[in-house]
């Protein structure tokens, strides 16, 4: 339900007690608290000469634990409609999708993508196609590294399993938390879908302290 809530509150849910929800959101705030010395870090961000901005991270941190995924992007700069492919390591065309939306859902249990451990994706405007973005990669994660994760994730089911806005901040939280940061941003899209006043500006902070925005020094 909407309203503010004590972290106490929302530890009393789960069975394991208080100490593993309290990781998490002990990891947003301070994250949101030191985002101002995070971004001084960073400095300015320069991912390529891309000109439609994907909010997806580089081939380091592009691991996803789920399969239903939130791709968004930059709108203001390049206007759609836009055209997303899909593609293997090989170059082979998985999937095309055109949209005058700024993001793409997509389901890596599809036929289309189930066999892929690595899938490429570039947006294109349709209207220009010389304005593109950079080529980004999302790659499964491992057996062994989901089963980890799942096994943490059972640990704060009884926050997160609810499909609420506060119950998608704290997943992403989680997915932050532990580099899975394209299972992050669909939460925030997610959450933003729900209640987009409250959310918009907890994953631009997301962005800037994970470089995935440029920034000024």
């Amino acid at each position: 339900e909407d309203g503010p809530y004590k972290i106490s509150e929302l530890a009393a849910k789960i069975s394991g007690g208080t100490s593993v929800l309290n990781k998490y959101t002990d990891f947003i705030l301070s994250a949101n608290t030191e985002k101002g010395n995070r971004l001084q870090a960073t400095g300015a961000v320069h991912r390529g000469p891309g000109m439609i901005k994907v909010y997806l991270p580089s081939s380091e941190n592009a691991t996803v634990f789920e399969d239903n995924l939130i791709i968004p992007w930059d709108t203001e700069k390049v206007k759609g409609p836009y055209k997303v492919e899909f593609n293997s390591m090989f170059g082979d065309e998985l999937a095309k999708i055109e949209t005058t939306e700024g993001f793409v859902k997509i389901d890596l249990n599809d036929s289309k993508f189930k066999i892929e451990d690595n899938i490429y994706v570039v947006v294109t405007s349709l209207s220009d196609p010389t304005k593109a973005s950079d080529r980004f990669i999302i790659k499964r994660l491992s057996k062994g590294d989901k089963e980890r994760i799942n096994g943490a994730l059972t640990q704060i089911e009884g926050v997160t399993s609810e499909q609420n806005a506060l119950a998608l901040y704290l997943l992403a939280g989680f997915y932050e938390s532990n580099l899975l940061l394209i299972d992050a941003i669909t939460c925030y899209q997610k959450a933003i879908a729900l209640e987009p006043d409250a959310y918009k500006e907890n994953f631009k902070e997301f962005l800037i302290r994970n470089a995935l925005v440029e920034t000024k020094k």
